[in-house]
C-alpha cells in the first residue's frame, strides 16, 4: 500500500541514485502507478488522495509534514491517466452491480435484498458453516485481536478432529535491557498481539492440512511475498529440543499441546510460487519456510498496565523495551483481517457486515465483498444494516476520482491515434 510518505522516500532514492537535480520526479524515470483508491487506508502514512491545505494553521510543519507534501505534489504533477474498465476478478455480472453501487455509497434497496440472501440460518441458501465448503472458507473480520481468537481456537478444533496433539512455536525473544531479564516480561511478550511485533506471533498454533498466511516478503521473485496463501504441512524440528522443560501459560491450549522453541523450518505447499524446481526429497510447490528475526519495541505500561509502577521495584525500568524476535513468519488463516485481504482473489469467504463504528468506511464493506468472484462464493454471518452498504466515499477520494477521470478523458484526447 502506497501512501504519501513513501511515494516521497521512493522519489529521493531514484533521485539519488540516477544523480538527478531533485526538481525531476523519480530521477527521470517513468513510472506507473497502478491502484483503485477505494481501499484501506496505509498504516503510519496517508493516502496519495490527501489534501493538504493547512487553512489558517501557524503550527510548522514536521518533517513528516514536508514528506506528505513531497508526496502530494508527485502525485498532482502526473498528467497521464487510463482508467481499467475491464473486470478481471468478478464474473457475476449482477453481483458486480452491486460492488459498483457499494463502492459509490450507491446501494438500493434491490441490492440489500439480493445480498441477504447470502445471510446464513434456517431456510437459507447456505444454513450452516459447520457444511462444505463453508467449514472450510476463510472467515473475515475487522479487528486483529478476534482473528487471533479464531484462528487458537480453529487450530485447536482441527487437531482434536485429526486426533493429534496441537503444536504450537513459541516465539524466542531477546531484551536489550539488562535490568528487565523477568520470565513475567518475557511471559507478556508472548501473548502481545502480532500487529504489535512485526507480524510475528508470540505463539503459533499448527496442525497438519491448515490453511496458513506467510507474513514477510521471503522471495517475492518467487511469489513468497507477504500475503500469501498456503497449506502448512509439517513442521521439522531438532529431536533433541527439551519440550518438557518449556512451559507456557495459556487459556486457550490445553495441557497436552507440544511447545517448539526453535524449529529449523516449516513447511508449507504454496500452490501460486514460482519455484520451478523441484528441491531435493520435496515435492513440487512444497517450500520450506525459515525462522526470521525482528525487532520491535514495547511500552513498558503497556505490557504491565497499572502494574507498571509495582514493576519498578525501586529499579529504574525503562519506559520502552526493545525486543528481538525469532519466529516462523506465518499464521494461521482461519481468520483473516479485511485488511490483509486487500489484493487476494479467494474461492470462498465469510463475512460480518456488522462494521465496527470507528472502522465505517467505504472499503469496510467493498473490501471483503470484493474478494470473490460471484455473490454465491460469499456468506455473511448474521443480519446487517443497510446503511453499511451505503457509506459514500470521503470528499477527498471523491475529489480525486473526478480529478482523475478527467485525466483520463484528456488522455484519450491525446492518443486517439495511438495504436498497440
Amino acid at each position: 500500500m502506497v501512501g504519501l510518505r513513501l511515494l516521497a522516500r521512493l522519489n529521493e532514492v531514484l533521485t539519488l541514485g540516477k544523480r538527478a537535480p531533485p526538481e525531476v520526479p523519480f530521477g527521470g524515470i517513468n513510472v506507473i502507478l497502478l491502484g483503485d483508491y477505494i481501499q484501506y487506508m496505509p498504516i503510519l502514512d496517508r493516502p496519495l488522495y490527501t489534501n493538504l491545505e493547512r487553512g489558517s494553521s501557524t503550527r510548522l510543519p514536521t518533517e513528516a509534514d514536508v514528506q506528505y507534501g513531497v508526496g502530494r505534489s508527485l502525485v498532482l504533477q502526473i498528467n497521464t491517466v487510463t482508467k481499467l474498465t475491464q473486470q478481471m476478478r468478478t464474473e457475476d455480472q449482477k453481483y458486480l452491480t452491486l460492488l459498483n453501487n457499494i463502492r459509490l455509497g450507491e446501494t438500493t434497496r434491490a441490492d440489500f435484498d439480493y445480498l441477504c440472501t447470502r445471510i446464513i440460518g434456517r431456510g437459507q441458501i447456505v444454513q450452516s458453516l459447520k457444511d462444505k465448503p463453508w467449514c472450510d472458507a476463510p472467515i473475515l473480520v475487522f479487528r486483529n485481536q478476534l482473528r487471533t481468537e479464531i484462528n487458537n481456537r480453529a487450530a485447536l478444533d482441527r487437531a482434536k478432529e485429526a486426533g493429534v496433539a496441537l503444536v504450537v512455536v513459541v516465539a524466542n525473544d531477546k531484551i536489550r535491557s539488562k535490568s528487565l531479564q523477568d520470565d513475567a516480561i518475557y511471559e507478556r511478550l508472548l501473548h502481545l498481539p502480532d500487529n504489535k511485533t512485526e507480524l510475528l506471533p508470540g505463539l503459533l498454533p499448527l496442525v497438519p492440512n491448515m490453511p496458513v498466511l506467510l507474513t514477510d516478503n521471503i522471495a517475492c521473485e518467487l511469489g513468497l511475498s507477504n500475503g500469501t496463501q498456503g497449506i502448512f504441512r509439517e513442521l521439522i524440528y531438532d529431536g533433541q529440543e527439551n519440550l518438557d522443560g518449556l512451559m507456557v501459560k495459556s487459556d486457550v491450549f490445553p495441557s497436552d499441546t507440544i511447545y517448539i522453541r526453535k524449529p529449523l523450518y516449516a513447511l508449507v505447499e504454496i500452490n501460486t510460487s514460482q519455484l520451478e524446481t523441484t528441491l531435493d526429497g520435496l515435492r513440487p510447490k512444497l517450500i520450506p519456510i525459515p525462522l526470521i528475526k525482528k525487532q520491535f519495541t514495547v511500552p513498558t505500561k503497556q505490557l504491565f498496565g497499572r502494574l507498571f509502577e509495582s514493576a519498578q521495584s525501586g529499579k529504574i525500568v525503562p519506559q520502552v523495551i526493545q525486543v528481538t524476535r525469532t519466529q516462523l513468519p506465518i499464521v494461521p488463516a482461519f481468520a483473516i483481517t479485511t485488511y490483509k485481504a486487500q489484493g487476494l482473489t479467494m474461492n470462498k469467504i465469510v463475512v460480518d457486515l456488522r462494521v465496527p463504528l470507528r472502522t465505517l468506511q467505504v472499503a469496510s464493506v467493498y473490501v471483503p465483498l470484493s474478494r470473490v468472484k460471484k455473490a454465491e462464493d460469499v456468506v455473511i454471518l448474521r443480519p446487517f444494516d443497510m446503511k453499511a452498504l451505503q457509506v459514500r466515499p470521503s470528499p477527498t477520494q471523491d475529489a480525486e476520482l473526478k480529478r482523475l477521470d478527467e485525466l483520463d478523458r484528456k488522455t484519450r484526447r491525446e492518443y486517439t491515434s495511438f495504436t498497440f
